[in-house]
């Protein structure tokens, strides 16, 4: 299953959202859905997935359209341009900056993409960070 543990999860977020995580993400997103002014992309709901702890590959749905794959489109465009926004700017984590801190979360972020490659999911290298705050604590 291509989802994120509970303990995973919160390492994106600040300290103090950490214990009411889930539903801070989820209330956030209502804000930024009704808000006029913050246009949302595909790269923002790529981001709320993770930080739900979701598969992102879910958000999309390759083009099957014969005519459109004829005239030349990729069928995996819009997951390789949601990706290479979250591996190149951070635009769109700062509309998240309420919760999160930007740099850190773009860093986990890509770590856990591994670039632009739609197909990949590696949990490893936050699994990896929770092992070392975990041993921090001890």
């Amino acid at each position: 299953m291509n989802t994120l543990s509970k303990k995973i999860t919160p390492i994106f977020f600040k300290e103090e959202i950490k214990p009411n995580c889930y539903n801070e993400v989820k209330e956030l997103w209502l804000t930024l859905q009704k808000n006029d002014e913050i246009q949302l992309t595909l790269a923002h709901h790529v981001l709320y997935a993770i930080l739900r702890g979701k598969d992102w590959r879910k958000c999309f749905t390759p083009v099957t359209n014969e005519v459109k794959l004829a005239n030349g489109a990729s069928p995996d465009r819009a997951i390789v341009e949601a990706m290479y926004r979250l591996n190149s700017r951070l635009d769109v984590f700062k509309d998240f900056a309420h919760l999160i801190d930007p740099e850190p979360c773009a860093k986990l972020v890509r770590s856990l993409i591994q670039g632009r490659r739609a197909s990949a999911y590696n949990p490893a290298p936050l699994e990896e960070l929770l092992r070392k705050e975990i041993s921090v604590q001890a």
